[in-house]
């Protein structure tokens, strides 16, 4: 059942690699689908009973909202990338990639911050349970962005 989300998830978000490459990319818009993706996939895969998904759904809600910045800026990087890899300078690759390096960092602080909070309420394995399915969601995300761009220098 996992596989089959994850790959819809996937298929449905290979749209944004094409948007990358164009103006029209509007970051809210995407961040709003890859929400409403990344909400299906834990609804469908968390396996909770009643009383802890009273628990679990806000903490996930406060995770979620830390995450939308992070996930907008994001997503105005691809747009960056997408608008300068034809003639990007190395002082524009340097610009890009320092801010994908500290959005990166970022989210991993709130990851663990949201680990800690997930374990204490719900215990360690629903918490590991979030940070898998997290890290797949993020992964998949990754690879059918990236899997529509070209390398820097592909097109120098």
């Amino acid at each position: 059942m996992m596989k089959k989300l994850i790959v819809l998830f996937a298929f449905s978000l290979t749209v944004l690699g094409g948007f990358a490459q164009e103006s029209e990319l509007d970051p809210k818009f995407a961040s709003y689908m890859i929400e409403t993706e990344r909400r299906t996939v834990f609804v469908q895969n968390m396996n909770l009973n009643e009383a802890d998904a009273k628990i679990f759904w806000p903490i996930f809600d406060a995770f979620e909202a830390e995450l939308l910045t992070l996930r907008e800026t994001g997503i105005i990087n691809l747009k960056t990338y997408g608008e300068q890899y034809e003639k990007m300078t190395d002082e524009q690759a340097s610009t890009l990639m320092n801010s994908m390096l500290k959005n990166e960092a970022l989210r991993s602080k709130v990851r663990k911050k949201y680990y800690k909070k997930f374990s204490k309420e719900l215990g360690g394995k629903v918490a590991t349970r979030v940070m898998q399915l997290d890290s797949i969601v993020a992964m998949v995300l990754r690879l059918s962005i990236y899997d529509e761009l070209p390398l820097v220098g592909d097109m120098n």
